[in-house]
């Protein structure tokens, strides 16, 4: 039968949309069974699991519970982790919450509470959220000693901030390792995270002694260990200090007394007292004041001070003080204070001897003069800090700063004189060196560094030094020197012991010549100069410079007058004609040298002429040859720039080119010294240099050699060369292939090596790759830009190696095994990238397979895999394959339950962290396929809904298949809805909630893109509030303003209940002002009015102002809401119109659409005395009114029915248009 084409097509076009809609019915299936969910592992930290012992059973965590909890902290549903830690929670609704995990008490999380988004994406895009318990606790205390009665209410109680480390015994790689915390205010103390172990206890204080009652050492195992008083503290620091006007008191005696202690440990004898009595203790405060009673229990207690001097008692204040000592140090704030004597010294000067007139300072008042012996008397001293300074004067003194004056010191320290005044005058004649000079004092004792003093205008110095022997010298400058200023003696040696005054210190032309000595005749060209050193810039003076020429076209020269000094003199010969870059064309055996000049004529200066400069400058290096005029050459290395060589022959010179990296081109190069023109060498073409590094053989042939050429192409895809002349290099490094070419300026080439044997490419399995292994190049190309103007860097070494191959194969033998190979890193040239596959291929029917060749610069992963299957890698590439086995999980609909039950969540868990959730119904029998022998938990989940059993552990062997089964009892219910808008629309995204107030149940929900919602879990016989809970929405204010109903009551039976349906009211988001205006004449007045808007809350935003319209009804919209000030506005001057209106305040943050009252108005006019004319004005303004009437009508008519229609859109209250043109009457509107 035959089937024309028309019909063909219509055909394929019906089969063609059947698919389709099969396709699209299996896509909306299989995303209506989506259920999302929250999962991940409960596992010990690394630590911890370091921890367990060998013989420890295997932990189980099935006693730990994660829970899924709404940001408001209610409990939305929990789960029992799997014995292998494995949990996983169904998630029916979207939106944001928070994973928490519980434990046994004691155990430390890391986390312990993890916020999820459930989303399309899944819950936290179905990333694991895995929880570590990380430690357990290990907690004690540490008392104090109680000593009497007053304590017994804080008995077993203990000092807080004592330190308390434990460390790890068991811990040989860091056994140092410790943590510490410190007590709190009543002594106990709480490690927290600890891992199991043996550990050591240590506890200390810096100012506490703390002993230990037993063997400080503890054994913790899975769980809190409470280890008790462990640690006892004998007594406590009481401590204060002594003091006499603010300063501390040494030797002063304080007595522990107490009715309420009876011992204190105590070092100090104690049998009596100066009071009378059996103190518990005593103490002497030290050089500072203080005082300390070290070991003192809890109680009440009692101070006594008791102070005697060498010969007086002295009174102390306060007489005792009470201090009562808790489980802490006491600290005493108030200080006992001594309550209520003459002191002598000397002055001396450095040899021991009394300096008679010496005025005493005592805190900068005069209170002593030294005697002729220079001892002197303070008196009316009290116990205190001074500052002692001595002052005479030509004398400078040490003082006693801050020295602390005591009864008990004999006399003051004596105050020595530390320098004295050095002084004298320098003479010297003012009209041949002006100026004021300086004087230099060296030579003095170590301490003391070397100084300078400028003379004042009488020429007089003085310095101020210590006791010693000392050199002063008149300080003169070069050039005075070079002047002939002298000083007789250069110098004065000076040994003080007191003030000297009287040192004094007081102040008697050369030609230079020489000869010049040339190759040839000398002439007038030739200068030699002569520049002065200048030691102050510690070089020549190149501008005082004195020049000179030959004498009487003789070879010699000469200076007169020249200061004796320090010279340059040198000598050069200037062209005849400007050469650049040479300022001198002749070369000389030395051109200039330093010279001394003294006090006689200096006559014995030569300089001798060594050749001719030939000056030549290149833009790049070369070695090069020079042709002299009687024919010899000699080697010359040009740089590139400016040169300058030495020819020791008149003549013309040739350069020669030999080895360059650059051409110069073919123009010969020769130099005249009778005409020194400077040579010029311009590279035109650069040298590119490149080479082949062959490896992996040990020899190669011409032939093979032959195969591998290099083709050049420029960037833009033009072919330059294919360049095949290559040449072989073979050494000691190995075998290389060299390469050149010559390229322009600004090029871009690329160089690719090729081998021109036709490459085998991924052998199929049982074909032996080729015997001449194909080469492969490593890069794969260089790309060069010549633009460097110069020599050119080498191009960078190509390696060439034989490609690599791959060989394998499965056991046992199997056939059609997916091989994949992979890139396990990215290749240099960027090709190819970790995790690309770079060939697959299936195995033979023996398991084989081959492939090749391929870049070794490459890491690769050979992968093996096939369904049912699982291969694991033996090595050098070969797999052996295992089949794995699968469990059947059959779900039965119990009590309550539906014939067809929705999808039911199934987790999979097992050995090694494996874990597996899939959808499973009561409609066929779900299979977990490609499992692995072991031990496996299951759990079936799915809310409302409990199952039998609640989970089962199942052992599966090697390629075995396990039928389990689970019965399914309805256990709680569900109430569906839609929430819609008012014009019907369905409302997505808003929240529900069912709540019992009797028994705190909650449940909450939020509506899908079709307004549908499910409130799930509602218990049986419970009554439930369901309503749309007016949250906040991401951070934003929900818009929804009410919902009707606002609410069902519902009691839950043993069914789901239905079409509990809402309709939801928004916030009106656009603001509106609405408004009237009431006034006498208002026709009159109306295109002079306007209303004004203000914001009462933001005083910078800018007021908005409308005309009225001819209607007298203003509108406005799309003001910021808040708080508005709304007026009329005239629009004539004060001067001549008084206008009053009211202010109406509007707030449009409560209220965003507003119709505000009538704005009452009133205008008058101010008239002024005027002569005016009479003219018959009332007929003008009847024709003036009858105009306006007649071109106003239309406007009038427009607004009018405008504002009718915009009233019957919005408003519940609206008002019908008539025919006549009148203001509508208006009411408030209600939103």
């Amino acid at each position: 039968m035959v089937i024309s084409a028309e019909r063909g097509k219509l055909i394929t076009s019906y089969m063609l949309r059947f698919f389709l809609l099969v396709v699209l019915n299996a896509g909306l299936a299989a995303a209506a069974e989506t259920i999302h969910g929250c999962g991940g592992f409960v596992e010990a930290s690394p630590d911890l699991a370091k921890a367990r012992k060998s013989t420890d059973p295997k932990p189980d965590y099935s006693h730990i519970t994660v829970e899924l909890q709404t940001i408001d902290g209610l409990v939305k549903d929990r789960v029992q982790c799997a014995p292998n830690g494995y949990y996983f929670l169904p998630v029916y609704d979207k939106g944001n919450f928070a994973l928490r995990v519980k434990g046994p008490s004691g155990w430390s999380w890391s986390p312990d509470q993890v916020s999820v988004v459930v989303d399309d994406q899944g819950c936290n895009n179905n990333e694991d959220i895995n929880f570590l318990y990380t430690g357990f606790s290990l907690s004690g205390k540490v008392i104090g000693a109680v000593g009497g009665p007053s304590c017994a209410a804080h008995a077993g109680d203990g000092p807080q901030d004592v330190k308390v480390s434990i460390k790890r015994v068991s811990n040989s790689q860091d056994p140092d390792s410790s943590i510490s915390v410190l007590t709190s205010s009543k002594g106990g103390f709480k490690f927290d995270n600890v891992i199991p172990g043996v550990y050591e206890l240590q506890a200390e204080h810096p100012m506490l002694v703390v002993h230990s009652r037993s063997e400080p050492y503890v054994e913790l195992g899975y769980g809190d260990l409470d280890i008790g008083d462990i640690f006892t503290v004998p007594g406590y620091i009481v401590e204060g200090s002594v003091v006499s006007q603010g300063n501390p008191v040494l030797g002063v005696h304080i007595y522990l007394f107490s009715d309420d202690v009876t011992e204190v440990p105590c070092t100090q004898e104690t049998n009596t007292s100066p009071f009378g009595g059996k103190a518990l203790c005593h103490v002497v405060s030290d050089a500072n004041g203080k005082f300390l009673f070290s070991t003192v229990p809890c109680g009440n207690y009692k101070l006594v001070p008791f102070y005697r001097g060498e010969n007086t008692v002295f009174d102390v204040s306060p007489s005792s003080i009470d201090v009562h000592v808790a489980h802490a140090n006491t600290f005493l704030t108030e200080p006992f204070k001594i309550t209520g004597f003459s002191v002598g010294g000397r002055v001396v000067d450095s040899q021991g001897e009394g300096i008679e007139g010496v005025e005493i300072l005592v805190n900068d008042h005069v209170k002593a003069i030294t005697d002729i012996n220079g001892f002197y008397k303070l008196d009316q001293v009290t116990s205190s800090r001074y500052t002692v300074k001595a002052q005479k004067r030509h004398y400078w003194f040490g003082s006693l700063e801050d020295f602390m004056v005591l009864p008990n010191i004999p006399s003051l320290p004596d105050i020595v004189a530390l320098k004295y005044d050095l002084c004298g005058f320098v003479l010297v004649d003012i009209a041949t060196h002006p100026g004021r000079r300086q004087v230099a004092l060296t030579h003095g004792p170590a301490s003391v560094k070397a100084q300078t003093k400028l003379v004042d205008e009488h020429g007089s110095f003085c310095f101020e030094v210590p006791p010693g022997e000392y050199r002063l010298t008149p300080i003169t400058s070069q050039a005075e020197r070079a002047s002939g200023l002298v000083f007789a003696p250069e110098y004065l040696d000076v040994f003080v012991t007191k003030p000297t005054f009287d040192i004094a210190l007081t102040q008697a032309k050369v030609k230079v010549s020489g000869v010049v000595n040339c190759i040839g005749k000398c002439d007038s060209n030739i200068v030699v100069s002569l520049a002065p050193f200048l030691p102050e810039i510690k070089s020549f003076d190149l501008v005082k410079v004195q020049e000179t020429s030959l004498i009487d076209e003789t070879n010699c020269f000469e200076f007169d007058k020249v200061l004796p000094g320090k010279y340059l003199i040198s000598v050069r010969h200037e062209p005849h004609v400007h050469v650049p870059h040479l300022g001198d064309d002749w070369c000389w055996e030395e051109a200039s040298f330093e010279q001394d000049v003294g006090t006689r004529d200096l006559t014995n200066i030569n300089f001798t002429q060594k050749g001719f400069w030939m000056s030549l400058h290149s833009t790049h290096p070369a070695e090069a040859s020079i042709v002299h005029p009687n024919g010899l050459d000699s080697p010359l290395d040009v740089e590139k720039g400016w040169q300058k060589f030495c020819l020791q022959q008149s003549g013309i010179h040739k350069l020669r080119i030999l080895r360059t990296c650059a051409s110069f081109g073919y123009a010969p190069f020769a130099f005249d010294t009778s005409k020194p023109v400077p040579l010029q060498l311009v590279g035109q073409k650069y040298l590119l240099k490149g080479k082949i590094n062959v490896q992996g053989v040990t020899d190669i042939d011409r032939e093979r050699l032959e195969s591998i050429i290099i083709p050049i192409w420029r960037t833009d895809d033009k072919f330059i060369d294919s360049n095949n002349r290559l040449k072989l290099v073979t050494g000691t490094d190995g075998i290389f292939l060299e390469y050149d070419h010559w390229a322009e300026m600004g090029e871009e080439l690329i160089f690719a090596p090729r081998d021109a044997v036709d490459m085998v490419s991924f052998v199929e399995p049982n074909k032996k790759y080729p015997s001449a292994r194909h080469f492969l190049f490593y890069p794969k190309e260089h790309r060069v830009h010549i633009d460097i103007d110069g020599c050119q860097p080498d191009i960078p070494l190509f390696i060439a190696r034989p490609g690599m191959y791959f060989e394998g194969h499965v056991m046992p033998a199997l056939e059609g095994v997916s091989i994949s190979i992979i890139a396990n890193s990215d290749s240099a040239d960027g090709s190819l990238k970790q995790g690309d596959v770079v060939k697959t291929l299936l195995t033979d029917d023996e398991g084989l397979y081959v492939a090749g060749p391929l870049y070794d610069d490459v890491k690769y992963v050979v992968q093996a895999e096939k369904q049912g299957y699982h291969c694991k890698s033996l090595g050098n590439q070969s797999f052996a394959c295992q089949k794995l086995g699968r469990i059947i999980v059959n779900i039965v609909p119990g009590e309550g339950a539906e014939e067809q039950l929705p999808s039911v969540l199934l987790s999979l868990s097992g050995d090694g962290g494996f874990r597996r959730n899939a959808i499973g119904s009561s409609k066929e029998a779900f299979v977990f396929e490609g499992l692995f022998p072991g031990s496996f938990f299951l759990r079936p989940l799915m809310k409302e809904y409990s199952f039998a059993p609640a989970s089962l552990s199942i052992d599966l062997e090697s390629g075995s298949a396990v039928e389990v089964s689970f019965t399914a009892t309805r256990i709680s219910y569900s109430v569906h809805g839609r929430v819609r808008s008012l014009t019907g629309k369905p409302e997505e995204g808003i929240s529900l909630e069912a709540r019992s107030d009797s028994e705190g149940y909650y449940e909450e929900t939020v509506t899908d893109f079709e307004g549908k919602y499910r409130l799930r879990g509602l218990q049986p016989n419970m009554v439930y509030t369901i309503k749309v809970a007016l949250k906040d929405v991401k951070g934003a204010l929900s818009s929804i303003e009410r919902a009707s109903p606002s609410s069902y009551t519902v009691q839950v039976g043993a069914n789901d209940m239905n079409a509990m349906d809402f309709v939801v009211f928004h916030q009106l988001q656009t603001t509106i002002i609405t408004g009237t205006v009431e006034g006498a004449d208002l026709l009159k007045w109306q295109d002079f009015l306007s209303v004004r808007f203000v914001s009462v809350d933001d005083a910078s935003a800018s007021e908005r102002t409308i005309p009225l319209p001819i209607s007298h009804f203003f509108e406005i919209q799309g003001l910021p809401r808040g708080k508005y000030s709304i007026q009329l506005v005239l629009k004539l001057p004060e001067k001549t119109h008084r206008f009053e209106s009211e202010t109406i305040i509007v707030d449009l943050e409560g209220q965003p659409q507003v119709h505000v009252a009538p704005l009452r108005f009133s205008v008058h006019e101010r008239h002024q005395k005027q002569e005016l004319a009479s003219a018959p004005m009332f007929p003008l303004l009847i024709w003036l009114l009858v105009i306006s009437v007649a071109v106003s009508t239309p406007k009038i008519l427009k607004e009018g029915q405008q504002w009718v229609g915009t009233s019957t859109s919005t408003s519940t209250v609206a008002a019908q248009p008539k025919k006549d043109v009148r203001r509508p009457y208006l009411r408030k509107r209600t939103f």
